[in-house]
């Protein structure tokens, strides 16, 4: 017969300072202790102790194979390896099925398509005509000023003004650069310093950190870091430098673009897309020219292998393609200059900006001198300081970047500093106040997501930046775009959902565009709290196995009921 003194016991008598040979020796019959393995009590203490541990293992199991169901679900499938096609309400909510392509045809005048058919006949452009019929044109987009390429391409990434951006100019200068002109024709100054970082981020930036993929075929800055990141393809800027028989063909950029559609490893969520014409041809010909017109019809024929490309691969219903340009195009004349060197001295002042808009920035002591010498120095000629530009221009916040002395010629009027210099030889120019029509770009949508064979008056520019972040399933930052103004677009069901999406409560969208971050937390909280419970049953057994005091037992004496 074996006994068992249990801790309970043994600690009490420790706490009278009562040590085992005191314990003992009230019993002087008791012999040295030793442990009896196959004790009942033994038996039952393991048996609870191995179903313990066989419970904690399934639950842990059970747990973990939930937590990677979950993931599997909610992580889009672009960067889900695993690719199930699981669909349920809430993975709707974070999965990017469809594919945004947006595509800056740079100066495509608003009423460019009209202009061609008139050249060159009605079915001249039937690539342009299939896009608008299987999707929704807007007459006209009302672009931002300064109505010139980098501002306007900005602002489709960013939904912001650039007076809030930062990219205010094709040229600009900013006073914490204080030696450093970046310019749209020089890459060099435009990659030299981190110039984009603290200002807004752009959305392929936003996407990207959310999981999901960009690409940039030639789209104005994003050869630049901004916040550490670049888009995760890209076709660099520097092709654009080279000389235009060699630049970076189109067939090529449509290539890239369908490539990276339906690339078996990855899918791009968003891809931009950016073709430098018809604006070069404008410049040089002018934008009634059949030259214009026929550089629509060879970017027509560059359309038509892209949507080609898009139905053979399958994949209509799954790319939201979103056609625009930066700005429109004027006709100018060098009978219509106004001549600065005419009012004042060039040793006055620096410019980043003289074509159809000045930017100024008068030297030390001579900003009133200039100021006032030009203000009132011709009828075509508008001067502003910069807090005094008409709020309809968006365009008079003080920033380091904002130039303090603003020039707008009248419409089809230019600024020079003198008629003999080269620049004022061409035929069409841009960069006029966004109230003159001819400076708004086209618009059309096709896609899953658009309305179909439907024209509506206008879009603003700056609401395709929220419109393309609702379609990504991504939470805009801040911006001067309204989804529920260009929402007329979209298919009814798609603009409901959408917007419902974007009138949750903060602390709701919060959640939602966040649960993917929560959940895996989570699901990392519970592995810890499992693996925190087993250490604790481990030493807990530990601890007990160590309470059982060894006594031996007179086999002839029956103490199994002995009491301390």
């Amino acid at each position: 017969m074996l006994f068992q003194v249990k801790k309970n016991n043994y600690c009490r008598a420790l706490k009278v300072n009562m040590s085992t040979e005191q314990i003992m020796s009230k019993d002087d019959t008791l012999p040295p202790p030793y442990y009896q393995i196959n004790h009942e009590c033994s038996r039952r203490y393991k048996r609870r102790t191995r179903c313990t541990y066989i419970v904690l293992i399934i639950s842990g199991i059970i747990m973990m194979l939930f937590g990677v169901f979950i993931l599997m679900i909610l992580i889009p499938q672009e960067i889900n390896t695993f690719r199930w096609n699981i669909k349920t309400p809430l993975s709707s909510l974070f999965d990017r099925d469809s594919t945004v392509l947006l595509i800056s045809m740079d100066g495509f005048r608003h009423d460019y398509l009209e202009l061609a058919e008139r050249h060159l006949g009605p079915d001249s452009l039937p690539n342009f005509i299939r896009l608008t019929a299987n999707g929704v044109r807007a007459m006209e987009s009302i672009n931002v000023y300064p109505t010139v390429t980098l501002p306007n391409h900005r602002t489709l990434i960013t939904g912001l003004y650039p007076e809030n951006h930062g990219v205010v100019g094709n040229s600009l200068l900013d006073e914490k650069w204080p030696n450093a002109t970046f310019r749209i024709d020089d890459q060099e100054s435009l990659n030299h310093a981190p110039w984009l970082t603290d200002w807004p981020e752009p959305i392929w930036v936003t996407l990207q950190k959310k999981g999901g993929y960009a690409g940039s075929v030639l789209w104005p800055l994003t050869d630049q870091f901004v916040g550490g990141d670049l888009p995760f393809q890209r076709v660099s800027q520097y092709t654009l430098l080279n000389d235009y028989e060699h630049r970076y063909a189109y067939d090529q950029r449509v290539r890239d673009i369908l490539w990276w559609l339906n690339n078996p490893k990855f899918r791009l969520n968003l891809i931009l897309a950016y073709f430098d014409e018809p604006d070069e041809t404008g410049h040089a010909y002018g934008p009634n020219s059949k030259h214009v017109a026929t550089t629509i019809q060879n970017l027509d024929g560059t359309l038509g292998r892209l949507l080609d490309g898009i139905e053979k691969r399958g994949l209509t219903d799954k790319v939201d393609i979103i056609l625009t340009a930066d700005h429109g195009m004027s006709e100018t004349s060098n009978t219509r200059l106004i001549q600065l060197d005419n009012y004042v001295d060039n040793s006055w002042y620096n410019y980043t900006q003289l074509s159809v808009m000045g930017f100024l920035y008068p030297a030390s002591g001579k900003f009133e001198k200039v100021y006032k010498r030009l203000k009132n120095a011709h009828q075509y000629l508008e001067v502003y300081r910069r807090d005094e530009v008409p709020a309809y221009l968006n365009f008079n916040i003080s920033n380091s970047r904002m130039p303090p002395l603003i020039l707008i010629a009248k419409p089809r009027w230019k600024i020079v500093t003198n008629a003999s210099r080269p620049y004022a030889n061409i035929s069409g120019d841009h960069g006029y106040v966004t109230n003159f029509s001819e400076m708004h770009p086209f618009f059309i949508a096709s896609g899953p997501s658009f309305k179909t064979g439907e024209t509506v008056p206008k879009v603003h520019a700056v609401d395709i930046y929220p419109l393309m972040c609702a379609l990504l399933n991504i939470q805009p930052n801040p911006n001067n775009g309204s989804l529920e103004r260009i929402s007329n677009i979209l298919k009814p069901d798609v603009a409901n959902r959408l917007l419902n999406l974007t009138y949750w409560s903060y602390l709701w969208k919060w959640l939602t565009f966040d649960l993917r971050f929560i959940l895996f937390v989570s699901i990392i909280c519970v592995f810890l709290m499992v693996l925190l419970c087993s250490i604790a049953i481990i030493m807990h057994r530990k601890e007990v196995s160590d309470t059982f005091i060894r006594l031996p037992i007179d086999n002839n004496k029956k103490i199994s009921n002995h009491n301390f």
